[in-house]
């Protein structure tokens, strides 16, 4: 496990962000959420511009289930799956852009 140097959290009033920035100057995203009413109308890629505006450059990596693959995807994120995680779960790594998802650091 990584050992944890910063955290950045966002909240709006339509979205939540939580980011985790990690020594090895590894960017995760730990928690994204939209508020129901203003899913899909741009909020959740507005927060994910926000990291990268912030961190230009760098990828940005995530782990997720498949009902946000679709949104990762649809941002450009590279998607590999994890496999089941849990019984009947499958999760996926995400993986932005400047980095294929099959790179990512494997959690232990």
């Amino acid at each position: 496990m990584r050992a944890q140097h910063h955290n950045h959290g966002a909240v709006a009033g339509a979205g939540l962000l939580r980011l985790g920035v990690f020594e090895q100057l590894d960017l995760e995203l730990l928690h994204i959420a939209t508020d129901p009413g203003w899913e899909r109308q741009g909020v959740g890629a507005a927060m994910v511009e926000w990291v990268q505006a912030q961190h230009p450059g760098d990828p940005i990596e995530a782990e997720t289930d498949g009902d946000a693959v679709g949104f990762y995807r649809a941002i450009g994120f590279g998607i590999a799956s994890r496999g089941e995680m849990y019984p009947g779960i499958e999760r996926f790594r995400v993986v932005s852009e400047s980095q294929p998802a099959s790179d990512a650091h494997q959690a232990v």
